[in-house]
């Protein structure tokens, strides 16, 4: 028994060693087809291998990268930006020269490496190219393609070149407003959606306070979803000059924007006068002693609390109408009263503006 036992603990290593061999074998093969594949696709994600880096999540990020950056930035950190078109040997002729050295109009560029391949330009098509040089060393910041992209890049080059912020600020939220005021382009071409993505884009680059009065203007020029970008904006910055908008805010036919100014005004300004004149008073219906007990504590900075310990299943809710001012009503219900208290509830519709409950399982 003890012979055999070893016979088959050796014979039980030989196979797993085999196993585990085979599987090796057997991975760099995959592996060495999906390069392969990868290559004649998009060379540029064995580049980023090669390099130590993630091929796949520099690829897979490529895209997220160029819709979270503005133009501003790119613009920023370049000292020559070019537009041209890329020949056979993947270098840039170029045409047009929007920022740095004049001279290298009719040129051919070198691209060099491919840094990912949803940056990297494509043979034939018209491309601007952001190059930034870090010491003696040039390298490409940024590349764009497409007509709108290269119309828009043409006024905004023109538009950053301004160095005062204020002056800046005005020019970007006319852009906003209507692009084709100071961009010749936006005639024939619809830009207004870049125009609006450099906006919200160069907002986190403001110093200057004054700016903050052209936010607050371009608010009720605007649709109500960009109104609602906007007031957030501006309650975030913590700027008490947001408040009177936030105030008027509470009165918008947009349920959203009505959300939004009065969760921001509870949360950052619950303390002033007007705000607390203005927010409507919470009422809290819980039977436990416990926790109502606690509840004061917890939701303090959410205006007014009235708190009611009393059985939610029997409460005369009408009682809180006042002015006809329809209720809203948020609760975290227990598993084994949900359904009655909603029936409950429903008996006061014609008082009830909308209802949003946790159910517990």
């Amino acid at each position: 028994m003890g012979n055999g036992g070893g016979k088959m603990d050796k014979l039980k290593a030989q196979f797993m060693a085999q196993s585990r061999a085979q599987f090796i074998a057997q991975s760099k093969a995959i592996l060495s087809l999906s390069l392969l594949i990868s290559t004649a696709i998009c060379p540029c994600t064995v580049s980023f291998a090669r390099s130590g880096g993630s091929a796949m999540s520099e690829f897979a990020s490529a895209a997220d990268k160029r819709a979270a950056t503005s133009m501003g930035e790119s613009i920023a950190a370049s000292n020559l930006i070019t537009i041209g078109q890329m020949d056979e040997h993947f270098a840039l002729k170029v045409t047009e020269v929007l920022k740095g050295d004049k001279t290298q109009v009719g040129k051919t560029l070198s691209i060099g490496p491919r840094r990912s391949c949803d940056a990297y330009p494509t043979k034939g098509n018209t491309v601007a190219v952001f190059w930034g040089k870090d010491g003696a060393t040039t390298s490409i910041v940024d590349t764009l393609s497409g007509e709108q992209n290269l119309a828009a890049l043409r006024c905004l080059v023109k538009l950053y070149a301004i160095g005062d912020e204020h002056a800046r600020f005005t020019k970007l939220s006319g852009l906003f407003v209507d692009p084709s005021s100071g961009c010749p382009e936006a005639k024939h071409l619809d830009l207004a959606s870049i125009f609006k993505k450099e906006f919200y884009g160069a907002l986190p680059t403001m110093r200057d306070p004054k700016t903050f009065e052209i936010v607050k203007n371009l608010y009720p020029k605007v649709a109500p979803d960009e109104q609602l970008k906007l007031l957030t904006w501006m309650a975030d910055t913590r700027d008490a000059r947001a408040v009177p908008l936030l105030l008027d805010a509470l009165q918008s036919k947009d349920k959203f924007i009505k959300s939004e100014a009065q969760n921001k005004l509870s949360y950052s300004w619950s303390k002033r006068p007007e705000v607390k004149a203005a927010l409507q008073k919470l009422h809290v219906v819980e039977l436990d002693r416990d926790l109502a007990a606690r509840l004061p504590t917890t939701l303090a900075g959410l205006g007014e609390l009235d708190l009611h310990q009393a059985d939610a299943l029997g409460f005369d809710y009408r009682q809180f109408v006042k002015d006809g001012q329809k209720l809203r009503v948020i609760g975290n219900l227990p598993y084994n009263i949900s359904t009655p208290l909603i029936f409950h509830l429903l008996s006061y519709a014609d008082t009830i503006s909308d209802m949003a409950f946790m159910l517990q399982k």
